[in-house]
């Protein structure tokens, strides 16, 4: 079990994602949040293009100063940091996602997002890994080899693990 903070951006609790009280249709863009302009070029041609609203900066809603939410200032999310707990599988593979649902960023109009939290392994002085397998390099001597021989490690976990051969 793995845990850690996470800062992501959540719809402001205080104005319900509006950024304020009155917030109103932008009169310029009709709340569609980009302006068209058509530019003569010379006698029967234009030339159309698009901009982002200069009243509402592209946000579609305006708000008066007075009247923006104190907690958000008008931006409708706030970052909200929660603490994420990650439970890891004994042999989970390296860089493996894990996925969890609605952890993400949200926003007005947008549900949260996915957190995706990639494990990556590292490596141990003692094991080395196959799959889902655990190996260690030993060196014995022959005498050892044919007599048999005794010798504990410390597993992964802190528990004594005690390895023998016959003779």
């Amino acid at each position: 079990m793995i845990n850690f903070e996470h800062t992501r951006k959540r719809i402001c609790a205080a104005c319900e994602g509006k950024g304020g009280k009155d917030v109103k249709k932008c009169g310029t863009c009709k709340g569609r949040k980009v302006i068209e302009k058509m530019v003569m070029l010379g006698p029967g041609m234009y030339t159309q293009s698009q901009q982002v609203c200069p009243e509402c900066r592209g946000e579609g809603e305006i708000c008066d100063a007075k009247n923006k939410c104190k907690t958000c200032k008008g931006i409708k999310i706030v970052d909200n940091t929660k603490e994420i707990e990650v439970s890891i599988e004994p042999g989970v593979p390296h860089e493996h996602d894990c996925i969890l649902t609605g952890e993400g960023d949200e926003a007005p109009g947008i549900m949260a997002g996915d957190l995706y939290v990639r494990m990556m392994i590292k490596k141990h002085p003692t094991f080395t890994r196959k799959g889902a397998d655990l190996f260690i390099d030993k060196k014995i001597s022959l005498l050892e080899a044919l007599t048999g021989y005794n010798f504990e490690i410390k597993h992964l976990d802190g528990s004594p693990l005690v390895i023998s051969t016959p003779p």
